[in-house]
């Protein structure tokens, strides 16, 4: 009995544990489904999402290659602008070089033009004669003519044998009514040896008085001179290097700047070597003179200066 009430609950049980196994399975199943569906929707959302960023940074990435682009575009720009810069700085610096040598040439060239007036200053004034203590308003019409004659009659005609040429003549300075003393006469001389003529026969005569006579017969009033003779005969001394100069540095350095100046504004090919001798002579010479004589000034000049702080 017992082991026929177990043989009829068994197939009970298997249906049953079928039936379990089928609501089970079914239940995982919809489980599943459920959680495939979810795994779907949220790889949906992830999907979005990524689909959103990767928009965004593709508009970054396109906003990005614009500005480089633009800072490229700059950047060609300025080197551009550098190269035509460079270019230009080249050209002026070339442009300054030219100039500069030109202002050196023009410089020399003034230098040179600037020692040939003062040249042509000096060589002038050589044959300039002046003529101190001539009471004012004596000379009368033309006052070449009027010295002219002054000097021959002063000299005599057996001393000068002609009379004088002169070029010009006039008073220095303005005259003043209520001065002491004569403005002095300045008589440029044509001929220099006849201005050094004159220079020597001066210190052989002081001319003590000069005045005009009252107008008796013509037109012209008669000059009068009182005239002391000296009894010492004409000087007839040369000049002389001063021999201390040669021992002067700067006086070696000036004459070596007078010689080379010389040559280079005057020696060519064609000129003659024997007019190019004397003319270096003579400009020398004068340039000695100038150089002797701005010394000189000079001293004078210190001299007073300590005098003046020595009082």
């Amino acid at each position: 009995m017992a082991t026929a009430k177990k043989s009829s609950k068994d197939p009970l049980s298997l249906d049953a544990i079928s039936n379990l196994l089928d609501t089970k399975l079914a239940s995982l199943e919809s489980r599943l489904e459920s959680k495939a569906a979810n795994l779907e929707s949220k790889l949906a959302r992830l999907e979005n999402k990524l689909t959103t960023k990767m928009s965004e940074l593709e508009g970054v990435v396109r906003s990005l290659d614009t500005k480089l682009q633009s800072q490229a575009s700059d950047i060609q720009r300025h080197e551009d602008k550098i190269v035509t810069l460079e270019k230009l700085i080249c050209e002026k610096i070339h442009t300054i070089e030219t100039l500069e040598k030109k202002v050196l040439s023009t410089t020399r060239t003034v230098d040179q033009y600037k020692f040939k007036i003062t040249d042509l200053e000096n060589r002038s004034r050589r044959q300039n004669l002046r003529i101190i203590g001539l009471p004012e308003k004596v000379e009368s019409g033309d006052l070449t003519e009027f010295f002219s004659n002054l000097l021959w009659e002063v000299f005599g005609a057996e001393a000068l044998q002609a009379k004088p040429i002169i070029d010009r003549a006039h008073r220095v300075s303005r005259f003043s009514a209520t001065g002491d003393k004569p403005r002095a006469v300045i008589v440029r001389l044509h001929y220099p040896r006849e201005k050094e003529l004159s220079i020597r026969l001066a210190r052989q005569k002081d001319v003590t008085d000069c005045k005009y006579d009252s107008i008796a017969i013509s037109d012209h009033a008669p000059l009068k001179l009182s005239i002391k003779i000296s009894d010492s005969s004409i000087n007839t001394r040369s000049w002389r290097l001063n021999a201390t100069l040669l021992q002067d540095p700067e006086f070696i350095t000036f004459m070596k700047q007078q010689i080379d100046i010389f040559f280079s504004t005057n020696y060519t090919e064609e000129i003659d070597r024997g007019i190019l001798w004397d003319s270096f002579k003579a400009f020398i010479h004068g340039q000695i003179i100038s150089y002797s004589a701005g010394k000189r000034k000079q001293r004078y000049l210190d001299i007073a200066l300590l005098v003046d702080k020595i009082k």
